[in-house]
């Protein structure tokens, strides 16, 4: 009876999450249309394919990248003009101690290449007003049982790989949030010999 009941609440649980991620594909496909054309506006491409009503043009000027990158790197430096951008104290540990805490923490940042991250995802958020990081576990080499370097990651993710409620005027109101990944057979070899 138990087993049942569990198959039940699992196939329940199942059919919400589905119901979820239909939710959002039917209601951000204006979105991801308008995403796709100010990424190409970004990228300077035309597509000549998608037919436009008469009177709206198809130019593609370089004012779209040039704000873009302008604003993004303004504001990278300005989150960055410090460097290191952070200062440990601790009532207890000595100066050695924090010294070599914060050399571990600058050597973090670089391997995961934070800055570059960081005015990436700052593009992404000045084109599209919106943009989510992820902050996984990263080790190189990876999967290697002692690596030389482990830490947290830094990655801007694209607003098409999130999945929210898109009923709600901010993200952070959503009733779900998921990331959605597409693997390979050798990413997934790649994870399995990680885990």
């Amino acid at each position: 009876m138990s087993d049942n009941l569990l198959e039940q609440d699992k196939q329940k649980i199942i059919g919400q999450i589905n119901a979820d991620i239909e939710n959002w594909d039917s209601g951000m496909s204006p979105f991801f249309s308008q995403w796709n054309e100010m990424a190409q506006q970004y990228s300077m491409i035309v597509n000549k394919e998608e037919k436009r009503p008469r009177g709206i043009s198809r130019t593609i000027t370089g004012e779209i990248p040039k704000a873009v990158n302008a604003v993004a790197t303004t504001i990278t430096s300005m989150q960055t003009s410090q460097d290191p951008n952070f200062e440990l104290r601790s009532n207890g540990a000595s100066e050695e101690e924090l010294f070599l805490l914060e050399k571990k923490f600058q050597n973090i940042l670089t391997e995961t290449e934070f800055k570059r991250n960081l005015l990436k995802g700052n593009r992404g958020l000045c084109l599209f007003a919106t943009q989510v990081w992820e902050e996984p576990y990263v080790q190189f080499p990876s999967g290697d049982p002692d690596p030389i370097f482990g830490g947290t990651g830094f990655f801007p993710l694209s607003m098409l790989q999130c999945a929210f409620e898109p009923t709600v005027f901010d993200i952070k109101y959503s009733n779900f949030f998921s990331v959605l990944y597409k693997m390979n057979k050798h990413y997934l070899r790649h994870l399995a010999y990680q885990g």
